[in-house]
């Protein structure tokens, strides 16, 4: 966590009050082909890595419910994306369209697996909630389903997953070449 959030102790301070609160939602965003080819090449020589990045969703976002501090085990809730980011910053994610059944807690491992291509790169984008009682969402957005969100302004994407070929790879590479 801490490379998402390289400022001060304080910086984390905040994202970590953010996080106890239930105030704390992650995408996971499958990285484009152009990006996947620079790390491609330069961590693996272009060798053994191929771009088979074609199923699963372009973001996964999820909110985070209960968080373990200690294990750092934390069940999730899946959101959709209702609208796209407005001209300030905030953005829309649903836990369900009405009507439908509300979907369940899972945990982080549960949810990734079924609905994460692991061929593809990921990245990981922390956002928060936006509990601004000042402005309030209009009657018509007003259910237990919508919740409005923008991007956190401390912490950085992070790349969590090179692809099933690249950490393959990696790992291999790793086993030849240990670290002294």
């Amino acid at each position: 966590m801490a490379k998402a959030f390289p400022g001060t102790q304080k910086d984390m301070s905040h994202s970590l009050a953010l996080l106890r609160k239930g105030l704390v939602v992650l995408c996971f965003r499958k990285q484009q082909h152009e990006a996947q080819a620079a790390w491609q090449s330069e961590a693996l020589d272009s060798i053994l890595c191929e771009d088979v990045a074609t199923a699963g969703p372009a973001a996964l976002y999820m909110h985070v419910g209960y968080v373990n501090f200690r294990t750092w085990d934390m069940s999730v809730l899946q959101l959709e994306e209702v609208s796209s980011e407005n001209e300030d910053g905030l953005r829309e994610l649903s836990a369900g369209l009405p009507g439908a059944p509300l979907k369940s807690a899972q945990t982080v491992p549960q949810l990734l697996s079924t609905h994460i291509d692991f061929h593809a790169a990921y990245t990981v984008s922390f956002w928060e909630v936006v509990a601004d009682a000042a402005k309030l969402l209009s009657t018509d957005r007003m259910l237990g389903r919508i919740v409005e969100v923008k991007k956190h302004d401390q912490a950085e994407d992070v790349e969590i997953w090179k692809g099933s070929a690249c950490e393959a790879a990696d790992q291999e590479k790793a086993a030849r070449y240990p670290a002294k």
